[in-house]
């Protein structure tokens, strides 16, 4: 859900400096109040992109696509062979009957006001409950939402907390496991 004026940004500086982007895009269709922003993959062939049946209407079945350009697509298939071995061909007859036969687009409106429930109850803990100093994305779409936490936080104990407590959280830095 990154603005456009960003993502345009984005593309630019890898575009001179020919590093190609990977988009990874799975709650790119669950936009809140049903906006969605355009891939960078759609106006960038320096994009390879990729999409999930996971998130939209079939969680637990690992679906997922890849949209690259053409001088990569091929070696991204076997590589994508080689590390799957054997991808569940069921999940995928699963998906494609979901999409044959049914109205995905009304599963995932459906989904896009659960996902925007559980949103704004996660923002309202954090209106209530988070510290001074403290700040925090307020998403549009998808599942997450990106914390800033003060110098002094030890972002490990903090991780080490929440496993105790039953609660997941991910962190860019974790200085105690790096030093470790």
């Amino acid at each position: 859900m990154m603005p456009q004026q960003r993502r345009d940004r984005i593309c630019e500086v890898c575009a001179a400096h020919h590093v190609l982007i990977a988009e990874d895009n799975p709650y790119g269709l669950l936009g809140f109040e049903g906006q969605t922003a355009r891939a960078v993959g759609a106006d960038d062939e320096n994009v390879v992109y990729l999409g999930s049946a996971s998130k939209m209407f079939t969680p637990g079945l690992r679906v997922g696509w890849t949209v690259a350009p053409d001088s990569l697509a091929t070696i991204l298939g076997l590589q994508s062979e080689a590390a799957a071995l054997n991808p569940s061909v069921f999940a995928q007859e699963v998906v494609a009957g979901c999409l044959e036969k049914y109205d995905w687009r009304s599963v995932r409106d459906e989904y896009r006001v659960l996902y925007g429930k559980w949103a704004q109850a996660l923002m309202d803990a954090f209106d209530e409950h988070m510290p001074d100093g403290v700040t925090w994305t307020r998403p549009e779409g998808g599942f997450y939402s990106w914390i800033t936490l003060p110098q002094d936080v030890d972002s490990y104990d903090l991780c080490m907390k929440g496993i105790d407590k039953g609660v997941e959280i991910f962190t860019t830095t974790l200085k105690k496991a790096m030093n470790a």
